[in-house]
C-alpha cells in the first residue's frame, strides 16, 4: 500500500500531546507533583478533603494547560522541517519505506513494533519513541485505514 501526504503542525502537537499524556512517567511525576500539597494538608489536618482535591485537580490541570502552551511554542520554534512536509511511505511485506524531500529509509518488521489509532492519527511505533504519523486523512476511506492497520498487525506478529 503506498500513502502520500503532509504532516501539518496540528497532526504533529496532537501526537505529541497525546504521546506525553500516555507516558506512565510523565503521568507518575504529574500525580506526584500535583499531590505534594494536598497530601501534606491532609497529613497536618489542614483543611477538608474537598479542598484537598480540588486543589490536586487545579494543579494537575494546571501542569497540562501549562504543558500545552510550551509545547505549542516549542513545537512553533523548533518546527521539524523533515516532518512538517510531504511524505511518500510504503507498506509492504519487506517493511516500511519512508520518503520525503529530506531523507528516505526503511523499517524492517521486527516484534517490538506497534500501530495504534489516536486522535485522528494513525501511529505505528517504530520504537518505544519512534513512530511513523499517519493522518487519517491520508486514507481514502475508513476502510482503507483498517486494512493498513490490519496488515501492519500481521506483519509484526509474523516477525521474529
Amino acid at each position: 500500500m503506498q500513502l502520500e501526504y503532509e504532516i501539518k503542525f496540528m497532526d504533529f502537537l496532537k501526537f505529541q500531546l497525546v504521546h506525553q499524556f500516555f507516558s506512565i512517567p510523565i503521568q507518575i511525576f504529574a500525580i506526584l507533583f500535583a499531590g505534594i500539597v494536598p497530601l501534606i494538608q491532609q497529613l497536618n489536618n489542614q483543611c477538608p478533603l474537598i479542598v484537598s482535591v480540588l486543589l490536586f485537580l487545579f494543579v494537575y490541570f494546571s501542569m497540562w494547560i501549562f504543558q500545552l502552551i510550551f509545547l505549542i511554542y516549542y513545537l512553533w520554534l523548533k518546527a521539524d522541517h523533515i516532518l512538517l512536509t510531504k511524505q511518500f511511505l510504503e507498506v509492504s511485506s519487506d517493511g516500511i519505506f519512508s520518503k520525503n524531500k529530506y531523507l528516505k529509509g526503511t523499517y524492517f518488521w521486527n516484534n517490538k513494533m506497534k500501530v495504534v489509532e489516536r486522535t485522528g492519527n494513525v501511529l505505528i511505533y517504530v520504537s518505544a519513541n519512534i513512530a511513523v504519523l499517519i493522518p487519517k486523512r491520508a486514507f481514502k476511506s475508513r476502510e482503507e485505514c483498517k486494512e493498513l492497520m490490519d496488515f501492519v498487525k500481521k506483519e509484526i506478529s509474523e516477525s521474529n
